[in-house]
């Protein structure tokens, strides 16, 4: 299993998806898990439908579990993102890497992971297509988020929500448990 700790307005966890992606339609047939756990760094990012929205907008097709408390992110000692998490058939963490980069690296500890669980890993070719490892030139990736644009305080309205949202969505009125979109 790999755990995947993200936000959606986070760019380096943006930067992580066309991996994550492609070793989700390469590896789960193999016996690969990917659970995105959506931790997020700002209050707006609590909100069940953005965090859907941003899912679907994404294209990510394997599960992703909301947590709003941080009751997955603090059992693993997390203080980053992303935060990628390979875990073994007897729940032991076996690799793990924070921020972007050593997608190769990642790659390989899922491979010898799932070929030690008697996975066929033959005829898969390791690493992305070249047309997707282009990643600034993917049209969703070069959205601006609202973490980029410039931080929750210009992203505060007058009433005390944030930009693009109503004063509905403020904490009092957000879920806090822990589910899966």
């Amino acid at each position: 299993m790999l755990v995947d700790s993200w936000t959606y307005t986070c760019v380096n966890c943006i930067r992580t998806m066309p991996h994550l992606k492609d070793w989700h339609a390469k590896y789960a047939s193999k016996g690969l898990v990917i659970v995105g756990v959506h931790s997020p760094e700002f209050e707006f990012e609590m909100l069940t439908e953005d965090v859907t929205q941003n899912v679907q907008d994404f294209g990510l097709e394997y599960p992703i579990a909301r947590d709003n408390d941080f009751k997955t992110w603090r059992p693993f000692h997390n203080r980053f993102w992303p935060a990628k998490y390979l875990v073994d058939a007897e729940d032991t963490i076996r690799y793990n890497h924070f921020g972007v980069g050593t997608y190769d690296e990642t790659e390989s500890q899922i491979r010898q992971l799932l070929v030690q669980a008697s996975a066929d890993l033959s005829g898969i070719p390791e690493g992305l297509p070249a047309e997707e490892s282009k990643i600034t030139e993917l049209g969703s990736y070069r959205q601006v988020t609202r973490e980029l644009y410039g931080g929750t305080r210009r992203n505060r309205q007058y009433d005390g929500g944030y930009a693009g949202r109503s004063s509905t969505t403020r904490a009092e009125n957000r879920p806090s448990s822990t589910m899966i979109v």
